[in-house]
């Protein structure tokens, strides 16, 4: 299953085999993803952010800006996942992820619970400290609850951290560059050279691209590679300094 809690797991068991060792960020990428920068400019900027963890995060409601009469409106995010979709049954990968007919995820009760739900692409460099607190034993309950969803892999972690009592650090802005012509499609668009103009304008908002693949991207890769062996590294003080606003999620 593309969309189900095998994928996330699989990340979870990652993260519990690198506990031993020495490491500031966890990041999830795949063989389709590329770096944009080179691994000591990546290493600067991290060291920058300590305290922050990267990815994209698009809550399911947020509090719009102040109305004339100082009222506020309600955003809801319409991601097809949200919508009405029955639990899935898995374990581990002992068998195929399956849907419970009769069944349908409780997103209503457990939003009226104040749980706060997000969305947002599974690849995402994490904080240690967000990491070690994914596999937590007592994160057991929410693991569950966000194990019998569809769309599991790609709100597991942008749930989390809007549910996180008190939490203190930071989700920054830049993320991978993906593009998607036809927002129905699983997959997103593959890298060409005609990425390449927008890749390289604002490089220092993205740490990865994806999805590249040989050989409709050999020609983006090679101008990439040029860039980073001639043009140098971008510049870490035009980074984008504000992270997402997390207090602007809400509870519809």
């Amino acid at each position: 299953g593309f969309y189900t809690w095998p994928r996330v797991q699989v990340v979870l068991d990652a993260v519990e085999s690198l506990m031993k060792r020495r490491w500031d960020f966890f990041v999830h990428l795949s063989d389709s993803d590329y770096p944009l920068h080179t691994a000591d400019w990546l290493r600067s900027n991290f060291a920058r952010q300590r305290d922050s963890s990267f990815m994209r995060l698009i809550p399911r409601c947020t509090v719009g800006d102040a109305l004339p009469d100082g009222a506020r409106e309600l955003e809801r995010n319409f991601w097809a996942m949200w919508c009405g979709h029955p639990i899935v049954a898995s374990c581990g990968s002992a068998f195929a992820p399956d849907f419970v007919s009769g069944t349908r995820f409780p997103r209503e009760a457990l939003e009226g619970a104040g749980m706060q739900f997000a969305h947002g692409p599974e690849w995402v460099a994490v904080t240690r400290e967000l990491a070690e607190y994914a596999i937590a034993p007592g994160l057991e309950p929410f693991r569950q609850m966000i194990g019998v969803h569809i769309g599991a892999d790609e709100m597991f972690w942008q749930t989390l951290v809007l549910n996180i009592p008190h939490f203190t650090q930071k989700i920054a802005r830049q993320r991978w560059f993906i593009e998607w012509s036809n927002p129905k499609q699983h997959s997103p668009d593959t890298i060409t050279d005609a990425h390449v103009p927008t890749l390289l304008r604002s490089r220092g908002e993205f740490l990865f691209t994806r999805k590249v693949e040989s050989p409709a991207s050999d020609a983006a890769l090679a101008i990439l590679d040029d860039t980073l062996a001639n043009d140098g590294p971008a510049s870490l003080d035009d980074l984008p300094q504000s992270g997402w606003e997390l207090r602007r999620s809400c509870v519809p």
